[in-house]
């Protein structure tokens, strides 16, 4: 499937060191807590992947999700995941207090927590049986859902993992979608497509078992979305014929073929419920929960105008989607017009700060390093009036010259321009270091270095053979004496957003 969309609420999100060096992220309130899960092992497709097929060379080759503008908004790095940000299976697993789940072939990759087996572009029955229906898949990967159960075979037999697998939670799938995706894609009829499902359908069933005999207990079977209502196929089998259309101006006949392999599916896992009585088995009803967010789009933010449009694409009309200028395609980015930027932040900084770090470990003076001052704070205000030429509407200017932010305001009286106290921050957390949990002797010293009062030593920094790094850097202001601890960073980020939300005219 290409355009997976789902909505969960999520509660404040913060990150978190661990004592292997992990950055995990974290919900204050998880809401699948109590369901205990120690692990998750996902099956699937591009609905899921977080980066096998980025280490499948023919995969990758023919995939758009392993560059940018894909990740734009994971780190701004794209992962392989088919979306600008996280996937279900990550909110999934947030949800349950587990760390993200890392991609199967990642050799240097974590495993404790679940393996994600999905591979985009996959499909659920294998090459051979697609080749007797005489569709290609054109992901260029083998990895199906037999394949990825090898995966998992193999996993298991290199860990004790299958003994622990009561607390654990199987997603099988989505997976099974491709089929019809490529299908429809390559001419088949919906007939020819419909004779396909029974098949499909048992090829999932056979996975559910196979993951039943590893010990699972507890096991998600997703079904399809209403592929109806996404660009691709609104573009390919757009039509003047109004009766083609439901009442959210999605294809009916398509979402019959949904409907019809998820009533399949349902039955399949209700018989196997009976087999299986002290398995909780459920289907995952991705088609309503498609529906649910499509109905009340609007009611969550979206944009009613653009809720069947490519965000990232070229092609305008009325789904902006072109198969030939697809997302990731040299040229093509998304369409975050200048007229979109008023409901984004930007902050300009900090920045300006080096020139006279960089000056100072140079032997200059602070009245030299103060002449300075004029040319780089005009330099920053000129970037700021660049980004308000762009659209921006609200800004911030992290530093220490919040004159030159005051006379801007008088300028531009529209524009929300506030300036970003970083000093004052510091200060704070510099009095306050002791109650907050820092270490009281170890305020100014580098958590990573070597050397004299601070641990600092500019020809033995952080990052040089045999410089050590402190035992806990939560206690640390300092990273490595220069740049601040992540606990540091968000104490200060706290004392930032308190001063600076009232100015925000933010909506609480």
């Amino acid at each position: 499937m290409f355009y997976p969309i789902v909505v969960l609420v999520i509660s404040l999100v913060i990150i978190e060191q661990k004592s292997d060096a992990q950055e995990l992220i974290k919900l204050q309130k998880p809401r699948l807590r109590n369901c205990r899960f120690d692990r998750i092992y996902q099956f699937g497709d591009s609905i899921s992947d977080t980066g096998n097929c980025n280490r499948e060379p023919l995969c990758q080759s023919h995939s758009d999700c392993g560059s940018h503008p894909y990740g734009m908004n994971f780190y701004q790095n794209a992962t392989g995941r088919c979306s600008d940000g996280m996937l279900m299976i990550d909110f999934i697993a947030l949800e349950s207090g587990l760390p993200l789940l890392n991609p199967y072939k990642d050799p240097s990759a974590n495993f404790r927590h679940g393996v994600n087996f999905a591979v985009a572009g996959c499909t659920g029955i294998s090459a051979e049986i697609m080749a007797e229906n005489k569709i290609f898949n054109t992901a260029f990967t083998n990895s199906s859902l037999t394949v990825q159960l090898d995966w998992m075979s193999s996993h298991f037999q290199t860990t004790d993992c299958r003994k622990k697998l009561k607390k654990s939670l199987f997603l099988v799938g989505e997976i099974g979608g491709n089929e019809f995706n490529y299908g429809l894609l390559q001419g088949k009829t919906i007939e020819e497509l419909q004779k396909m499902v029974p098949v499909v359908v048992q090829t999932i069933i056979r996975g559910v078992k196979r993951v039943i005999n590893f010990g699972a207990t507890r096991i998600i079977v997703p079904g399809n979305f209403p592929i109806g209502c996404v660009p691709i196929f609104l573009t390919q089998f757009m039509t003047d014929n109004s009766n083609a259309y439901d009442e959210y101006h999605c294809l009916k006949d398509l979402n019959n073929l949904s409907i019809l392999y998820n009533n399949h599916l349902q039955q399949a896992i209700d018989e196997m419920k009976k087999k299986h009585p002290n398995i909780t088995l459920i289907y995952g009803d991705y088609y309503n929960a498609y529906m649910w967010l499509l109905q009340n789009a609007v009611r969550f933010g979206f944009d009613k105008n653009s809720l069947q449009k490519s965000c990232c694409g070229t092609g305008g009309g009325d789904y902006n989607y072109n198969i030939l200028k697809r997302c990731g395609f040299p040229g093509v980015e998304t369409t975050c017009s200048p007229e979109k930027l008023n409901k984004s932040l930007f902050l300009v900084g900090e920045i300006g700060g080096n020139e006279f770090i960089y000056g100072l470990s140079q032997g200059k003076t602070m009245d030299e390093s103060r002449r300075m001052v004029p040319e780089i704070v005009q330099t920053i205000i000129h970037g700021v009036k660049r980004v308000i030429g762009f659209g921006a509407t609200q800004i911030i200017v992290p530093g220490n010259f919040p004159i030159a932010i005051d006379e801007l305001k008088k300028d531009y009286p529209n524009i929300t321009l506030i300036y970003g106290d970083y000093y004052n921050a510091f200060l704070w957390l510099l009095q306050n270091a002791g109650s907050l949990g820092f270490n009281n002797n170890s305020l100014q010293k580098a958590c990573c270095g070597i050397g004299g009062e601070y641990n600092y030593d500019v020809h033995r920094r952080c990052g040089a053979p045999r410089v050590p790094v402190c035992v806990d850097p939560s206690t640390h202001i300092s990273w490595d004496g220069v740049h601040l601890t992540q606990n540091a960073y968000r104490w200060i980020a706290r004392w930032l957003i308190d001063d600076m939300l009232p100015k925000l005219n933010c909506q609480v």
